[in-house]
């Protein structure tokens, strides 16, 4: 995000090890050459926190950039694009001279299945937890529903179901709730559980 660099190391077997939040809220409002100079300082220092505990190996989500933003304003939409390609650039840049290795993996659910598999127990934003699900995912790890949301209200999951359908079906039914509660709530605070609460009940 143009505002915040989560970056989440995960062990070799894919558990969490330690994480970590770069502020840049800045980014998105001033000029283009200080928006340069920034971007390239936060790059280096999020290289130099990866080096110092010995990583090897970085992966970054894919860059993907949805036609349509919650402002539904273009220059919003042009800046968050312009912010993250910049980022993204200096960041590899800054990885590879340090003589790690960078991949890319695709973006799909990576916030929706972070938020609601790892947020709450490793206590990370949704950020953070996104960042894990990266990271997992570029070491070949598959994220499986939980259990406890296996049992999505309606219609129940049909045998044979990959696990990514499951999580799409989710999403929908997130998204749906997040809109109907946003009306009402100040949602900023609410905790999977308590999004989980909301979205069984609209669903029910």
């Amino acid at each position: 995000n143009p505002d915040v660099v989560a970056v989440t190391v995960a062990l070799p077997d894919g558990n969490f090890k330690v994480s970590r939040c770069f502020r840049c809220s800045e980014l998105v409002h001033v000029s283009h050459n200080k928006r340069e100079w920034i971007a390239g300082n936060l790059a280096v220092e999020v290289a130099d926190w990866l080096e110092s505990l010995g990583v090897k190996q970085a992966a970054l989500e894919e860059l993907f950039f949805a036609q349509d933003h919650d402002t539904n304003r273009l220059f919003n939409r042009i800046t968050h694009s312009f912010c993250s390609r910049l980022l993204f650039n200096r960041i590899v840049v800054a990885l590879r001279k340090r003589g790690m290795a960078v991949f890319t993996v695709p973006a799909h659910f990576t916030s929706l299945i972070g938020f609601f598999k790892y947020a709450e127990t490793y206590g990370l934003s949704a950020h953070q937890a996104a960042a894990l699900v990266i990271a997992r995912r570029a070491l070949g790890f598959k994220e499986k529903v939980p259990k406890a949301l296996l049992q999505l209200p309606g219609r129940p999951p049909k045998e044979g179901w990959a696990h990514a359908k499951l999580w799409g079906r989710l999403s929908g039914m997130f998204k749906a709730a997040r809109k109907k509660i946003s009306r009402y709530f100040n949602t900023r605070a609410f905790t999977p559980s308590a999004w989980l609460e909301h979205i069984f009940a609209g669903a029910g």
